[in-house]
């Protein structure tokens, strides 16, 4: 049997595959949540803040002069928080030239796409976000009020 002649029942088998994963996990209740993020005391300008249950995609939700609100799953959630700011190079300039900072595969804002972003940094500690051990546990019909302060610290 030629090799071409089997992609019909692999496509067919992957599909089958696919549909039966997607649907193996249990919708899980979910939850209003809001709070505030502040950064040495002041509101966080901008940034996004993630609330993850196991075994589950986080729920993300965007942070917008220190406040966010969404819907999170019910139960232990652990919180991720980022906040990121162009990268700052000497004498100014961007050493790739402006290749690392291509979004959008290239296409225009007219085109639907956004303006190419240029190198970001995170400016959050690496305990709010990559290593975060932040819990939070969301309650079905709570308050869910979460607030957090961020220090940075002297520098």
């Amino acid at each position: 049997m030629k090799l071409h002649s089997l992609a019909p029942v692999g496509l067919v088998l992957a599909t089958v595959v696919v549909a039966g994963c997607s649907s193996s996990l249990p919708a899980l209740p979910v939850a209003n949540v809001t709070g505030t993020v502040t950064l040495d005391g002041k509101p966080l300008d901008q940034g996004t803040i993630a609330f993850a249950t196991d075994g589950r995609p986080p729920q993300v939700f965007e942070i917008r002069d220190g406040k966010f609100n969404g819907a999170a799953m019910v139960g232990n959630n652990v919180i991720s928080i980022s906040s990121k700011k162009p990268m700052t190079f000497a004498g100014g300039k961007d050493p790739s030239g402006g290749r690392l900072g291509k979004g959008n595969m290239g296409r225009p804002p007219e085109a639907g796409g956004a303006p190419p972003k240029g190198p970001e940094e995170e400016i959050l500690p690496v305990a709010y976000n990559t290593n975060s051990k932040e819990t939070r546990v969301v309650e079905s019909g709570g308050a869910n009020k979460f607030d957090f302060d961020i220090k940075l610290g002297k520098k």
